[in-house]
């Protein structure tokens, strides 16, 4: 375990650099794009960027997972916007539903404008989830994301849905474990590490993560 965590720390420095000089040329691509009026480019370019942005963070979050072993998580709590972030990190999927033929459809109000949450670990639960959804959800399938009120005062609900193969019921209770990877995703590309920190963040958030699924139907 140990092993890992310097490895993966390590790891996350080596990334930062050439993640930071791809990003400067495609910010001027998409200044240029957009200049020329070429409006499909600049939106290609700009998923580009949103998700080499994206893998930046990510290469920090593997910091997290050592920091998570000595209890060091903590939030970062600023006022939101949580239809525009919503949007923002959807928007990084467009493409790829786009190219595997899947619905991708986003239900969110907009007034949900007025928020204290960690923007940083929201993105984080948010992006990890619908990555898992749309890895797991064949061409043509649909994937769902719905933020909607909770009954309960202060706390919203956000549910992503899609219509992959579902999760065996023996392995509902292990999924947020560390490094635990279901049979269902062998094939897949994963460490096993994003659910167990999607979980650790949610709970930081004094918020509570569950899934239901049935097999053939999705999760």
């Amino acid at each position: 375990y140990n092993s890992k965590m310097i490895f993966f720390t390590k790891m996350s420095h080596e990334i930062q650099t050439p993640i930071t000089l791809i990003l400067g040329p495609i910010e001027d691509m998409i200044k240029q794009a957009e200049s020329n009026g070429n409006l499909l480019l600049k939106e290609r370019l700009t998923i580009i960027s949103n998700n080499a942005s994206r893998l930046s963070r990510i290469a920090r979050e593997l910091t997290l997972v050592k920091n998570k072993k000595i209890n060091r998580l903590k939030l970062s709590v600023t006022k939101n916007n949580l239809y525009n972030d919503i949007t923002n990190i959807s928007f990084s999927f467009k493409e790829l539903a786009r190219s595997k033929k899947i619905d991708f459809s986003v239900n969110c109000s907009k007034k949900l404008d007025d928020l204290w949450y960690d923007k940083e670990k929201l993105e984080h639960i948010i992006y990890n989830l619908l990555s898992n959804a749309f890895k797991f959800t064949p061409k043509q399938g649909n994937v769902k994301i719905s933020v909607v009120p909770s009954n309960k005062k202060d706390f919203i609900k956000i549910i992503i849905s899609d219509s992959g193969f579902g999760i065996k019921e023996d392995e509902l209770k292990k999924i947020f474990k560390i490094f635990y990877r279901s049979e269902s995703s062998k094939d897949a590309n994963g460490t096993g590490i994003g659910l167990a920190l999607t979980k650790e963040l949610v709970s930081l958030h004094k918020g509570k993560i569950k899934v239901e699924s049935t097999i053939g139907e999705g999760a």
